[in-house]
């Protein structure tokens, strides 16, 4: 039972790991977001944004969980993840990202969760709802009040590229459909470098 509690206490370098991997993570996704803008269209963007960034940030979110794999690891990447999310502006990204991982963190309950690779996939995928519920559910639950905010700090053309993305069911589940996908893909590559290369190096 000693044991079993020493295991799970923080430690100064699961803080350190968390905090690192975390940052990158925030920063791929926003790197991701403007990168997909000049690229492809940006309507384009909007379908494909949270599915190339699941992608990548698969391994890096694998890596660390198995890496720390202590109770708490879940809510605490949202709870970090959505304060710099609070950074740039959205504080609703921040509260959907809480509320994430207090359910992730529920279904990681249970011994050895974070070294169960089913498991792992499915808080990945929670985590990513958190990122893609910061950027659909403001218009479908506050569409005027957010049309107003965001009108405030994008040009004509965003807004419209918004309207036109929301336009219809389609746009949001085809996002959504692909997210699933992109978690799935960065999941198991996640998986492949663990087995391949961190398990060997005892990192």
């Amino acid at each position: 039972m000693n044991q079993e509690k020493s295991s799970n206490r923080w430690t100064m370098r699961n803080i350190i790991t968390l905090a690192i991997f975390t940052f990158i993570i925030v920063l791929v996704i926003n790197l991701d977001s403007m990168l997909l803008n000049l690229l492809i269209t940006p309507l384009g963007a909007y379908y494909v944004v949270a599915g190339v960034s699941a992608i990548i940030c698969g391994p890096f979110y694998m890596v660390m969980v198995n890496k720390i794999a202590k109770p708490g690891v879940f809510f605490f990447t949202c709870l970090l993840s959505g304060l710099i999310f609070l950074l740039t502006g959205y504080f609703i990204s921040t509260v959907i990202f809480i509320i994430a991982g207090v359910i992730g963190e529920i279904c990681m309950l249970g011994k050895d969760a974070y070294k169960n690779f089913n498991r792992n996939l499915i808080g990945y995928f929670i985590y990513m709802l958190g990122y893609i519920g910061g950027l659909l559910l403001p218009m479908l639950l506050f569409r005027e009040q957010y049309l107003d905010w965001y009108s405030q700090y994008a040009d004509s053309t965003a807004v419209d590229v918004m309207l036109q993305f929301f336009s219809s069911a389609a746009g949001p589940l085809t996002a959504l459909g692909i997210t699933i996908v992109g978690c799935i893909i960065g999941g198991f590559i996640g998986k492949m470098i663990l087995k391949r290369h961190v398990k060997k190096a005892r990192i």
